[in-house]
């Protein structure tokens, strides 16, 4: 990356100060977040980085030479340094210079900033609500549309919504439920269509006592609409009269087959009976007497 580069990239023009830099570098790391943005954060670091440097450079060059330390200016009879004694001063300037120079980057280069374990997590729990909040406003969104206008086979476009993907992790949360309650109170629909908002959310025989506030509200309303309890004692009163009345006409009609099983008998014993006497008074009388 070269210097144009890096001042495009802070928004900055050529030959800016080193306030100016800082101040950009400050303003475009707080907007692009290391963790959602890594690489446009990368860019902008190298790009301060790079122009930091060369901003230390034109320091360094526009700065007075200093004072060398010269050797034998001293008054006469003066010795001369060693060669050994020069070349441990001339070490220990260039050991100073770099610590100078280490020292500078570390006080003008701000680290990045670094987040612990804890609050990477809690910081990946508050995107992923936001998240969520943000797709349960756009499914009440598109469910309030489906409920106030007029569409023709609602049924169908009901359960095309109730089958998208991206909505699968929504549309039980007790958010959208309880938007979703608010609305079905001014919604007009025909008893299918809410015979199918029961089963998706599989309130048939359900307690109120089991269900969340949500799921309770949501229950109350479907039940005001369609009638899940209305369904239930109808069945049940239609049911008993007809096990009873079945029971009776079993119970009627064995009494009957029994009457009449015992009326068979009793003339077939009579019948038995005749023909009996009948031989008798034939074998002892004349066929007349008989």
């Amino acid at each position: 990356m070269d210097q144009l580069t890096a001042c495009r990239i802070l928004g900055l023009n050529e030959g800016a100060s080193k306030e100016e830099i800082k101040a950009s570098y400050a303003r475009l790391s707080k907007d692009c977040h290391p963790e959602e943005h890594p690489e446009e954060f990368r860019q902008i670091h190298e790009a301060f980085s790079l122009l930091m440097k060369a901003e230390r450079g034109r320091r360094k060059g526009n700065r007075p030479a200093g004072e060398t330390r010269q050797a034998g200016n001293g008054p006469a009879g003066e010795t001369r340094r060693t060669g050994e004694t020069e070349k441990k001063a001339s070490w220990r300037q260039n050991e100073e210079a770099l610590a100078e120079s280490f020292k500078e980057e570390a006080d003008e280069e701000p680290a990045p900033h670094r987040y612990g374990f804890d609050e990477a997590i809690e910081h990946a729990e508050v995107n992923e609500q936001e998240c969520m909040h943000q797709m349960v406003m756009q499914a009440a969104a598109e469910m309030e549309i489906l409920l106030t206008n007029p569409y023709k086979e609602r049924l169908k476009l009901f359960r095309r919504f109730f089958k998208k993907e991206e909505y699968q992790n929504v549309l039980r949360t007790p958010e959208f439920m309880r938007l979703f309650a608010q609305m079905l109170t001014k919604a007009d629909l025909k008893k299918p269509v809410y015979e199918f908002f029961i089963d998706y959310y599989r309130l048939r025989g359900m307690m109120l006592q089991e269900l969340c506030p949500e799921a309770a509200a949501l229950y109350r309303i479907l039940n005001r609409k369609c009638g899940m309890y209305t369904k239930t004692q109808s069945s049940t009163e239609f049911l008993i009269p007809c096990g009873v009345a079945f029971v009776l006409g079993i119970q009627s009609f064995t009494q009957s087959v029994v009457k009449t099983v015992g009326i068979l008998s009793g003339c077939a014993v009579i019948l038995i009976a005749l023909i009996l006497v009948y031989r008798k008074l034939y074998e002892n009388h004349s066929g007349m007497a008989s």
